[in-house]
């Protein structure tokens, strides 16, 4: 629900968007759809990729491709039209937090990830030993998808209207190279809660048991994110 307001809010301030929301505003603009219905669309074609990949779904991957898109388009009916410069900035810089949380919140219940989050994961390839190189990867990768997100959606809208509605702007590219940032730094404060499961990895050594390296993968993605 976080992470629905939070696409709202950025759609609204008309300042920027979260790269992968560019092209589900261009799907919804080219169809007519609602936003939401773009967001489904896109995710359910990316989840078909799970297949070849063999990834496998959860029930988080169902709750946080329906639910974030049934709220933005619930929330995005009861906002007014917004012109006051100020409260679109707040609402820009409001919405990429709420929606970081959100995400935060997704991925720390560990049952299941989003297409993206999984071609981001697939695409990085196996844990590695060396964290920062692990990171390097998984960063460069994310910037891949999400350039390619941005280039398909102003593709689809044309330049000139993809910057009438902020889908290309200077807040695409911070909330580009500022999201991943604020979503690992809230999965940490998560995994800080008392008694809260599963805790952010800690270095396994290449000679621990089975057990210990399966657990080591299971929440890799907690400290790459």
């Amino acid at each position: 629900m976080a992470m629905g307001v939070g696409i709202a809010l950025l759609v609204w301030s008309r300042l920027g968007m979260v790269p992968m929301d560019v092209l589900h505003a261009a799907v919804s603009h080219a169809t007519g759809w609602t936003f939401g219905s773009g967001i489904i669309v896109c995710q359910l074609a990316l989840a078909m990729t799970f297949i070849p990949l063999r990834l496998k779904p959860g029930v988080g991957t169902v709750a946080a491709l329906v639910i974030p898109a049934v709220v933005a388009d619930g929330t995005l009916a009861l906002l007014p039209a917004l012109d006051a410069f100020p409260i679109r900035v707040a609402a820009f810089a409001s919405g990429g937090f709420v929606f970081a949380a959100g995400v935060a919140v997704y991925l720390s219940a560990n049952l299941g990830r989003l297409p993206r989050d999984g071609l981001m994961m697939a695409f990085s390839g196996p844990p590695s030993d060396d964290r920062r190189a692990g990171a390097r990867r998984v960063a460069l990768t994310r910037i891949a998808i999400d350039a390619a997100f941005v280039a398909g959606g102003v593709a689809l809208l044309g330049p000139a209207n993809a910057i009438h509605i902020g889908a290309l702007s200077p807040g695409t590219l911070l909330l580009a190279a500022g999201t991943g940032p604020l979503i690992a730094y809230l999965l940490d404060v998560i995994a800080r809660i008392p008694g809260f499961s599963p805790q952010p990895t800690r270095a396994v050594p290449r000679h621990g048991t089975g057990r210990h390296r399966r657990a080591q993968r299971a929440n890799t993605y907690g400290d790459r994110a």
